[in-house]
C-alpha cells in the first residue's frame, strides 16, 4: 500500500491492510468493481464481512463502526504522501531505502543474512534478515542487536 502505482482497472477486487505502511492496524481498504456488487455475483454461503451487498445496502454504506482513529490517520497519511509527490515519489524512496539495506546484507560476507535471495521476491517495505545463522551462539548476537 503506497509503495507502487496500481492500475485498479485490471482487477475486480483490491484488498489491502493498512498497518505498517499506511495507518494503524484495524483498517482494510477494499476497492470493488461495481458489477461484482450484485445478487448474481455473490455466493450463497458468503461470510458477512465478504458480502459486499451487505455493505452496499447498509445505511450510509457503513455496516459496522470502523476504527475512526485509523481512518483519520490513513487520511492524514494520504494527504502527507500527496504533498510529497504521491505514490511515484514513495515508490522511488522505498526502492532506494530497501536497496541500501539489501546491499549491506549482500556484501556483509555472511554476517547479515536474508532468507529472500532473488531480487524479484524482495520486499521494498520489509527487509527481513538475521545475523549469521540466527540460532545457537548467533541467537545471542541477534538478541544484542535487538536491544
Amino acid at each position: 500500500l503506497g509503495s507502487h502505482p496500481i492500475d485498479v482497472s485490471k482487477y475486480g477486487v483490491l484488498y489491502a491492510a493498512s498497518h505498517k505502511n499506511f495507518s494503524t492496524s484495524g483498517i482494510c481498504y477494499t476497492i470493488i468493481r461495481k458489477d461484482l456488487i450484485s445478487e448474481r455475483a455473490q455466493m450463497r454461503a458468503m461470510p458477512t464481512m465478504c458480502n459486499w451487498l451487505t455493505f452496499q445496502r447498509a445505511p450510509n454504506k457503513i455496516y459496522n463502526v470502523p476504527v475512526l482513529v485509523s481512518v483519520w490517520l490513513g487520511a492524514l497519511n494520504t494527504e502527507w504522501m500527496i504533498e510529497r509527490g504521491g505514490v511515484e515519489f514513495f515508490e522511488e524512496l522505498a526502492i532506494r531505502r530497501s536497496n541500501l539495506l539489501y546491499d549491506i546484507i549482500d556484501h556483509s560476507n555472511g554476517f547479515y543474512r536474508t532468507f529472500v535471495t532473488k531480487d524479484a521476491f524482495r520486499s521494498r517495505m520489509q527487509v527481513v534478515f538475521t545475523i549469521r545463522s540466527g540460532s545457537g551462539a548467533d541467537h545471542e548476537l541477534v538478541e544484542k542487536f535487538l536491544i
